[in-house]
């Protein structure tokens, strides 16, 4: 199933097989995990725009851009989805979760200033506000 079958069939506040639900917020809104090539190809549909940032996060292009360079295997993304039933549908990446970050990759983290920032077990997790 690609990211445009999964947008169609959203079920009861669930991305079937794409993402992993982590808290509901309100109807239709919830916060979710994908891989990051499941946001590329969000981002190539139109349902996550390039251009779209969750407050002073990078923009969803600049997210993308990083998690190509760095491997679309070794990186999650932490994700504010509006269902495709509401008007303001959208996907917005708020958080990152990478693997073995190299010293550029754990650069281009701190410098976009995250608001919370964690390493456990070798993973680097940023999140935005």
């Amino acid at each position: 199933m690609n990211t445009k079958e999964a947008w169609n069939r959203w079920d009861e506040g669930r991305w079937e097989r794409l993402g992993e639900s982590m808290t509901p917020i309100d109807y239709g809104v919830l916060h979710m995990k994908f891989p990051a090539a499941a946001i590329k190809n969000a981002r190539d549909y139109g349902y996550a725009k390039r251009d779209e940032a969750q407050n002073d996060a990078p923009t969803t292009e600049e997210f993308v851009t990083f998690a190509e360079a760095a491997g679309l295997d070794r990186v999650t993304f932490e994700t504010y989805v509006v269902s495709p039933h509401r008007e303001d549908r959208r996907i917005t990446v708020e958080g990152i979760l990478i693997k073995d970050a190299t010293p550029a990759e754990r650069n281009w983290i701190y410098r976009n200033n995250p608001d919370e920032l964690d390493e456990f077990g070798g993973f680097i997790r940023a999140w935005w506000d």
